[in-house]
């Protein structure tokens, strides 16, 4: 007897207005495939048509997320629906956001904003951190911060930039879960809304390098610390992909992803701009 699933589908934008409902429940059989279950979805709603064709396929007005993950990144239309999994579908085009937030924290957006913020960085061995951390606090203003990161969990500077984005855009939104940009930051680099998950997945990152960045949103970021060496934008190529799978919680379906360094940064960037759909 076949297993049935139970999936959710979230309606963001103009999709919610015109089916008038934040959510939509989808009972079926486990095991099919993401493009047979829109197809299905479709058929009993017909308002989705507006997202989906008559063949299941999303049209490319929309994006599509999976558990706060881009499909893509999970095998696009062959990937199989499990039980509790939760799809989300993204307008990108079309008006009808209910708020600022719901338009501005797509991943296409995210990524083509980064740019306000302006960073630099220098590389120090691990024997000489302990007394900068305790005092991060000391380098924080309204637009500026510093964090200092295992080397191994660096993989580019967009990487290291978006999240420090999505931080300033936290408290500029009043939705800030850290009273500090610094740790806020770490929230979001890591794709996780729990502090102490974080900190537990950083002290289990064995390192020797560290690197030390410096933000400024619209402003020039000042760096100067002792043993201290900088290094540019073309230079934070660190990481260890093992490192990256495990903070990441990288599926067996994304390891693909690892086997390139370009599109492992790719799947960090997904990752990290994909939480905030689940804030």
């Amino acid at each position: 007897m076949s297993k049935i699933a139970k999936v959710k589908i979230e309606l963001l934008g103009v999709l919610r207005s015109i089916l008038n409902r934040d959510f939509i429940e989808v009972k079926l059989e486990e095991g099919l495939t993401i493009g047979e279950v829109l197809r299905i979805a479709a058929s009993k709603y017909e308002q989705l048509r507006e997202a989906i064709d008559e063949l299941g396929n999303l049209k490319t007005t929309y994006l599509l997320f999976i558990n706060g993950k881009d499909v893509s990144l999970l095998g696009g239309n062959n990937y199989k629906v499990k039980d509790g999994d939760v799809l989300t579908l993204i307008p990108v085009s079309h008006g009808g956001f209910s708020s600022v937030r719901e338009a501005t924290n797509t991943v296409r957006t995210l990524i083509n904003r980064i740019e306000k913020v302006r960073a630099r960085y220098c590389l120090i061995s691990g024997g000489n951190v302990d007394k900068i951390i305790d005092e991060l606090h000391k380098y924080e203003s309204d637009n500026c911060f510093v964090q200092i990161l295992p080397s191994k969990i660096v993989i580019s500077s967009k990487q290291l930039k978006l999240a420090a984005f999505l931080a300033f855009k936290a408290f500029e939104e009043g939705i800030n879960i850290s009273r500090s940009k610094h740790l806020e930051f770490l929230l979001y680099l890591f794709g996780d809304r729990q502090i102490s998950k974080v900190l537990k997945a950083l002290g289990d990152i064995q390192e020797e390098r560290y690197v030390i960045a410096s933000f400024c949103y619209d402003g020039e970021p000042s760096i100067n610390f002792d043993k201290c060496v900088l290094i540019s934008d073309e230079d934070l190529k660190l990481a260890d992909l093992k490192v990256i799978a495990y903070i990441y919680d990288v599926t067996d379906n994304e390891k693909i992803f690892l086997t390139n360094y370009e599109e492992a940064n790719k799947l960090v960037l997904t990752k990290i701009a994909s939480l905030v759909l689940n804030v």
